[in-house]
Parts: structure tokens; C-alpha cells; sequence
């Protein structure tokens, strides 16, 4: 009888664990429609545009985010393109190519600076480093909208302390934004990449992404 009644106690054990599994999976694909907006919008930073000290391009999305910056600045939103990205080759070639566009769109070699940078950890460095070296009072930073908040956390912690105004804004290309992100594929990628290195950043940097 022990023997016969182990085997019964285990299946109606396993049959409510999985109706409480697929009770869980309706939730949540019947949420679906509040929850994956939500977190396209929570990752997605408000764009702040003003006249600037300096455009700065986060290394990436060659040529969106440089031909973004390119046209602010003809628009007269800053005085001088920063822009991150790798220097040694082969990955510099990027940041060669991002140079050669903005002067074949006339902007003056003087006022565009590389920051050597492979990560957006080096990048909130390196713009702190030459924000304090030409004291510039303000930025604006151009990436994409699923990097913004990441991106703009890193920022404001390395320039903390200063008296630098940073404002935001991204590419207007992209068919993918925060309300349909996870139709496609790229999109997919982005935003679980993003969540995946705010988790490290608040481990191995402190980084956490709140209230900035």
C-alpha cells in the first residue's frame, strides 16, 4: 500500500505545481501589455535639449548617433563634438570613420575630440577628465534610448561634485522604441543587454539606476 500511495502522493503533487506554473505564465503573458512597455519606458531616459558647451557621441550605432550630433551642431545646440569609442585598430576604424563624416559635413577639426574609451564606465571618465581639463559647464549627451539610463547614471556619478549641466537626447532612426521593443529582435537584444549590465555596474561600480 506505502508503495502504491508514494507514486499517487507525487503526481498530485506535481500536477498542482504545475497548475500554479501555468497559472503564473497566464499572468504574466495576460500583463504583458503594462509590464514590457513599462520597462522599455523605465530604461528610456526624457530627452533634454539646450544650447551646450559640448555634443558628446557615445561610442556605437555608427552612423545614427554621429549624424544626430553632427546636425545639433549645425543647428547651434553645442560648440564642440566629443565623441568615445576605441582608438587602437582595428576597432578604431569606427572612430576614424565617425571623424572623416563630421568634417565632410564641415565641422572644424578643432572643435571634434576623441575620447579614448571602451566601455561606458570609460566614457563618464573620460568626459569628466576633459569637461574639468576645458572647464565645460555643460553636455549633451546623444545615444540611444535603451542605453540613456545606464549611460546617463555612469555620467552623473563621475562628474558628481561638479558644477557640469547634462542633458540628453538620441537618434530619431530607429523603428524600435519603448512601446514595442520587444517585437523584434534588436530590440530584444538591447534592452535585455541593458538590464543584464546594470545588474554588473551596480555590483562592480555602485552604479545604481535611480534618481538620475
Amino acid at each position: 500500500m506505502v508503495g502504491r500511495a508514494a507514486p499517487r502522493f507525487w503526481r498530485s503533487r506535481l500536477a498542482r505545481w504545475l497548475a500554479v506554473l501555468a497559472f503564473i505564465v497566464g499572468i504574466v503573458m495576460l500583463t504583458s501589455g503594462w509590464w514590457l512597455p513599462a520597462i522599455g519606458q523605465w530604461l528610456a531616459r526624457p530627452t533634454r535639449v539646450a544650447p551646450v558647451d559640448a555634443i558628446v557621441v557615445l561610442g556605437g550605432r555608427y552612423p545614427y548617433r554621429d549624424q544626430h550630433a553632427i546636425d545639433l551642431y549645425h543647428q547651434g545646440i553645442g560648440q564642440e563634438i566629443w565623441r568615445t569609442g576605441p582608438v587602437e585598430l582595428p576597432a578604431g576604424r569606427l572612430v576614424q570613420r565617425a571623424r572623416n563624416l563630421a568634417q565632410e559635413q564641415g565641422i572644424p577639426h578643432e572643435v571634434y575630440f576623441v575620447l579614448e574609451s571602451y566601455s561606458t564606465w570609460d566614457d563618464g571618465e573620460q568626459i569628466a577628465a576633459l569637461a574639468r581639463e576645458r572647464q565645460t559647464r555643460s553636455v549633451l549627451i546623444v545615444t540611444d534610448w535603451a542605453h540613456s539610463r545606464r549611460a546617463l547614471c555612469v555620467i552623473s556619478q563621475h562628474l558628481a561634485g561638479s558644477a557640469v549641466t547634462v542633458y540628453y537626447d538620441h537618434p530619431r532612426d530607429l523603428a524600435i522604441q519603448p512601446d514595442n521593443w520587444w517585437r523584434d529582435a534588436y530590440g530584444r537584444e538591447a534592452v535585455l543587454s541593458e538590464l543584464g549590465k546594470m545588474g554588473f555596474y551596480a555590483l562592480r561600480y555602485g552604479t545604481l539606476p535611480f534618481g538620475c
